[in-house]
């Protein structure tokens, strides 16, 4: 069916705080006194998908946050989410997500990899979506 591979946070006023996923939702936060945010899903449609999750890390001291899915899981978006519009941005390689800290006056800051259990391509009977 239907689910939320990914969830971001845009801002024409540079007012994201960054966005989180959870389940079919797609969050996007404001910082204090912006003047607002779009909350952007992007969605799938697979056949035969079993199971979905959201793989959270949290970085207190370093510069950096990674948030990895499961070996078999694959990784379908990646977020980043820092209270003090401290995300710098995101990156990917392979099933690893990184949250990349701004520099402000704290480190805290936050990954989120959305990871789904994709059917094998026989079962799928040679398709995936």
């Amino acid at each position: 069916g239907m689910v939320l591979s990914s969830c971001a946070c845009y801002s024409p006023w540079h007012a994201c705080d960054g966005s989180r996923a959870t389940g079919n939702t797609c969050t996007a936060f404001n910082r204090h006194g912006g003047r607002g945010v779009y909350a952007q899903a992007t969605c799938l449609f697979v056949r035969g998908v079993s199971k979905w999750q959201t793989v959270v890390d949290h970085s207190y001291t370093d510069n950096v946050a990674v948030a990895e899915c499961p070996a078999e899981w694959t990784l379908t978006g990646c977020g980043c989410h820092s209270f003090w519009i401290d995300c710098r941005g995101v990156t990917v390689a392979g099933n690893k997500c990184t949250a990349h800290h701004a520099g402000g006056s704290n480190n805290r800051v936050r990954a989120e990899a959305v990871c789904g259990l994709l059917p094998s391509q026989s079962a799928a009977s040679g398709s995936f979506w």
